[in-house]
This record gives C-alpha cells, sequence and structure tokens, in this order.
C-alpha cells in the first residue's frame, strides 16, 4: 500500500501528527530535570502551527467524508440490455487484479434461446478475459467464477442450451491461456434474476422482465461496502457452497438434435 493510500485510511493520524504540531508550537520550552530546553523558535513556530492545523483539518474531513461514502446506498437503475451490459463492463474494468468476479447465469436462456454469442455478451466476457489477461502479466490472480443453474439428464448432461454457453466460456479462457481464471460451477434450481458482484463495493442485479422471454431487461447497480459485503456472504456461503464444480468436456457431450 502505497503512503498516501494509507494517509487516507489513517485519516485520525493525520489529526494525531497535527496536535503535535501544534503543541510543540505553543510549548516552545521543556524543563528537564531542571534544565530549560528550547525546542524551536522565530518564524518556524508560526510554520508549525499552520502545519498542525492543516493536518488536524485535513484528518477530520478526511474521516468526514469516507464515512459520508461508506454509509449511504447508492443504487443506479439499468433499463434495457444495453445499460445493464454497459454497467457490468465498468465493473469488471474498474476492479483490482486480485479479487473473484462473483457472477450467476441463471435465468438468462431457455432452449432454443442461446445468446452466448450475441455482441453484449461478446463484449462482456471480453471484458473479463482483457481484466485477467492483466492480472496475469503482473502475475496475480483474477478469478471468474460463475453459477450456471439447470436440470441434468438422465446421464448427468446440461441441457443442450446450455452447452453453448459453457463451451463459449471455456473456449474463451482457454485461447488465452486462462483455463486457472475460469471457475464454472452449476446448481440444479431455477431463478428470475442474475447476480454479478465485483470488488468490496460493487453488485449489479438484473432481471428478465416477460415470463416467455428470460433475457436480462431491468436491472440495478447497487454501490455500498456494507451492503455489497453481504452480497458476497450470501454468494459464498449459499450458493457456492450448494453448487458443484463443472466438469464436463463439452467437446465430448453429445448435444440434442
Amino acid at each position: 500500500m502505497k503512503f498516501y493510500e494509507w494517509l487516507l485510511k489513517s485519516p485520525w493520524f493525520l489529526v494525531l501528527v497535527g496536535g503535535l504540531f501544534c503543541l510543540v508550537s505553543v510549548t516552545r520550552q521543556v524543563e528537564v530535570w531542571g534544565a530549560k530546553f528550547t525546542l524551536i523558535a522565530g518564524w518556524w513556530l508560526n510554520v508549525i502551527a499552520v502545519v498542525g492545523v492543516l493536518m488536524i483539518t485535513g484528518g477530520v474531513t478526511t474521516s468526514i467524508l469516507a464515512a459520508a461514502r461508506s454509509s449511504p446506498v447508492r443504487a443506479v437503475p439499468l433499463i434495457g440490455r444495453e445499460a445493464i451490459y454497459y454497467a457490468a463492463r465498468a465493473m469488471v474494468q474498474q476492479c483490482s487484479n486480485d479479487e473473484i468476479i462473483r457472477a450467476t447465469s441463471i435465468s438468462t436462456t431457455m432452449p432454443g434461446d442461446d445468446e452466448s454469442d450475441h455482441p453484449l455478451v461478446e463484449a462482456y466476457l471480453d471484458s473479463i478475459v482483457s481484466k485477467c489477461a492483466q492480472a496475469k502479466l503482473e502475475s496475480q490472480a483474477l478469478v471468474y467464477r460463475t453459477v450456471l443453474g439447470f436440470q441434468r439428464d438422465s446421464n448427468g448432461i446440461p441441457p443442450a442450451h446450455k452447452l453453448r454457453s459453457i463451451t463459449r466460456r471455456r473456449d474463451l479462457f482457454k485461447a488465452h491461456g486462462l483455463s486457472r481464471s475460469l471457475d464454472m460451477r452449476y446448481i440444479e434450481t431455477d431463478w428470475s434474476l442474475d447476480v454479478l458482484i465485483v470488488g468490496p463495493n460493487h453488485m449489479l442485479i438484473a432481471f428478465p422482465t416477460m415470463p416467455s422471454d428470460r433475457r436480462l431487461r431491468l436491472g440495478l447497480h447497487v454501490e455500498n461496502h456494507a451492503f455489497v459485503q453481504h452480497a458476497i456472504k450470501w454468494y459464498d456461503e449459499c450458493v457456492v457452497s450448494q453448487s458443484k464444480p463443472l466438469t464436463w468436456e463439452p467437446d465430448a457431450v453429445p448435444t440434442a438434435g
């Protein structure tokens, strides 16, 4: 962590140091065992006093602003598929290189309505791959974890309309040498929403709006540390813990005609 970043996260350190500066500027002399020592004199007293006041003011102001930023829940409505995927890409591009991108892909497709190669989905996946590649170049580990939802057939095989989505993700990450950055899992359930959690402060919740069309058309971008931390706990303990690793090799799995 850089020094200025540490100062921003420790504003009361500025207040403490500023207070010491102010104390020195007014004390001027100290007496030790009967002997008097002059700490500082002349115009430096005014300089130290001004610096102390500025440090106290800066520390208190930074603390107030940090509290103001962390307390309110900022929610931005996203209407339309373009707005949803644009927000998703922006979240991915702004995340750090040592995080887990948590996602679900449960309500986005139905039989006959696969859109794994839709330009919006392609751009979204490309942004994730680009970010994972950047992390790899910097010797960091960024993981894209996605939980798909579907019912397996009697042979334990995913439905045909999900196979293309699985293959698309695997091929894309494999082509860039990023197979270890992809963690695909599945859960045998069916929801009417999907989520994307990026970093400690950002979450996107998206919904379909028509029962006959499961594509995401309405969303909400939530920015709040406390809220997202609870969402991460829910994702890890209630979604991932109930899911299983996706171990199929799509090329070896027969698709329905």
